[in-house]
């Protein structure tokens, strides 16, 4: 019985090494992409409590916002048109359509920061 030279192990070894090391690296990077978004929609009657402006993001126009109906939940709105952020006043009631991401299937939107997608003012 013939044994492998110690150089000829030493390269079979540090192949797999570096083998085990690759698959192990390739199988995180698809576990980090392979994460799932869920995507929620919902329409509700909201109440304005403030607006807002951040000069450093692509939607500068924000306006915080609770919902009237049952779960009574705080989150803001992103605004990509400043025309129609000038429109909606505080203390205001509107039915609103809003969309967020979020990495869970569950829907609470407290604190998240929703897109507008329809709005319209409630009579009193």
């Amino acid at each position: 019985m013939k044994f492998l030279s110690k150089p000829t192990l030493l390269i079979f070894s540090f192949i797999a090494i570096f083998g085990l090391l690759f698959v192990f690296l390739i199988n995180i990077i698809l576990e980090t992409s392979n994460s799932k978004v869920y995507f929620h929609s919902e329409t509700m009657d909201i109440s304005v409590t403030d607006k807002f402006k951040k000069e450093n993001e692509n939607a500068t126009n924000y306006v915080n916002a609770k919902n009237l109906n049952d779960p009574y939940q705080e989150f803001s709105i992103a605004l990509d048109d400043e025309r129609i952020w000038n429109l909606i006043n505080i203390k205001k009631t509107y039915f609103v359509n809003i969309n967020w991401e979020s990495a869970r299937h569950d829907e609470n939107i407290s604190n998240q920061i929703t897109t507008l997608l329809r709005i319209e003012q409630l009579k009193k």
